[in-house]
């Protein structure tokens, strides 16, 4: 795998695990900020990437999410039968 590749498959999976973390509400308090340090960091380095990616990376990005996203909900469904 080649850098750049490896770079577009890691700035893809990121954002979806902000999502996830913004979506977890049952961090501690003391944990709260540190939740929200990392966030920030994923949406700025996504905004970084976003900005200069050409629509190819852009699409790419967006299915890496996508085929991400679907993975983790049938692997969660499989492990709860």
């Amino acid at each position: 795998m080649t850098p750049e590749q490896k770079l577009l498959i890691s700035t893809s999976l990121l954002p979806v695990l902000a999502d996830m973390l913004e979506d977890w509400k049952e961090f501690k308090h003391e944990y709260k900020q540190e939740q929200t340090r990392i966030i920030n960091a994923i949406r700025y380095l996504d905004k970084m990437f976003m900005d200069e990616a050409t629509d190819e990376e852009r699409k790419q990005q967006n299915d890496i999410q996508l085929a991400f996203r679907q993975w983790i909900t049938k692997s969660m469904e499989d492990e709860s039968k």
